[in-house]
């Protein structure tokens, strides 16, 4: 699908005036008790604080709310692409080659932009795994190192020991949940409801 549609399972619809699409840090005080802060910084395997994502989608007409909510009835997490790409930073260690994304690619296209020390590499989405010096073989969804799917990144350059020298920019697929209070009626246009959706991040 094209920028200017969003997918939420198999229904598709047009980007509305006033979509949002925030970022959400996990280093927050929703993981306290009474104040106290239990986990000062969520990070993956990369040391890169992680983060989730809101989706407000305002002007849903009744008849597409009823759709996403007969998807959601019998599927729990549901795929959701906006087709608007994020960029997510990595640290290389003097060793690894291979490097995980927090999130799957939506597709094979369009091909991610991957830069290294500042210095863009060449990449190839392919099931392939031992790429020449310069290049980056990209998979849009395989199991990473933790059991979840995501996009997989190779190098065929060991990332030196830096924090943040790995830039990767893609446009991701998401799991979402619609929660109990996602479906807001919102006035009439005519004779139709129309609703605000909000899904988040699993």
């Amino acid at each position: 699908m094209p920028e200017g549609t969003i997918s939420i399972g198999d229904t598709t619809l047009e980007t509305p005036a006033g979509y949002t699409h925030d970022p959400k840090k996990l280093e927050t005080d929703e993981y306290s008790i009474g104040g106290t802060l239990l986990t000062t910084r969520v990070v993956t395997a990369e040391d890169q604080p992680k983060s989730k994502y809101i989706f407000r989608v305002p002007g849903i007409l009744s008849s597409r709310m009823y759709e996403i909510k007969s998807e959601f009835a019998k599927i729990g997490n549901l795929d959701y692409i906006d087709y608007l790409q994020i960029v997510e930073r990595l640290s290389g260690d003097g060793a690894t080659t291979y490097f995980y994304t927090q999130r799957r690619m939506s597709a094979d296209t369009p091909v991610p932009t991957v830069e290294l020390g500042g210095v863009a590499k060449t990449v190839t989405v392919t099931n392939l795994i031992n790429p020449a010096a310069g290049n980056v073989y990209a998979k849009a969804e395989v199991v990473g190192a933790d059991g979840l799917y995501r996009a997989r990144f190779i190098f065929g350059d060991i990332p030196p020991d830096v924090d943040n020298n790995i830039m990767i920019q893609y446009e991701p697929k998401y799991y979402v949940r619609i929660p109990s209070d996602g479906f807001i009626f919102t006035g009439r246009l005519g004779l139709l409801a129309e609703y605000l959706l909000i899904c988040k991040e699993v």
